[in-house]
């Protein structure tokens, strides 16, 4: 993303134009603890010709960046390790209507504050260019 995107949101530019500026790629936040999984995923995005916001290690850094631009997706892994999870930013996307994907590495288990996320699609670890760009497609359409 280029930093006159971040100035066009912080003014309070409409984010319509944004987009347009952004010649219809997506703006796609990464949330994933890992590094070598979350610069992975990264390059997936930009080669399928999207932004990336990111990637963020933690919920903290992830909703830092919600009060600097909206992301047009998200892709959140559920786990991120000692005993943290997503949820909170889940409930934030949600909350504003962002789409977005869980990525787990867990298969079908999920933790139970995620009862109320059962709608939201998710990605099983590990995946690929077509798993991410399809699972894109899908919720953007």
């Amino acid at each position: 993303m280029t930093p006159i995107l971040i100035v066009a949101a912080i003014k309070g530019t409409d984010y319509s134009f944004r987009k347009f500026m952004t010649h219809q790629k997506l703006n796609i936040l990464i949330l994933e603890d890992e590094a070598f999984v979350a610069y992975d995923l990264a390059e997936t995005v930009e080669s399928a010709g999207h932004g990336v916001l990111g990637p963020f290690f933690n919920c903290e850094e992830a909703e830092k960046s919600l009060a600097i631009v909206k992301p047009d997706y998200a892709i959140l892994d559920i786990d991120l390790g000692n005993g943290k999870d997503s949820l909170s930013l889940a409930k934030q996307l949600k909350v504003r209507a962002i789409p977005f994907t869980f990525a787990t590495g867990y298969g079908g288990e999920q933790n139970e504050h995620f009862r109320d996320f059962e709608d939201i699609p998710r990605l099983s670890k590990p995946f690929g260019f077509h798993e991410v760009e399809d699972q894109i497609s899908t919720l953007m359409s």
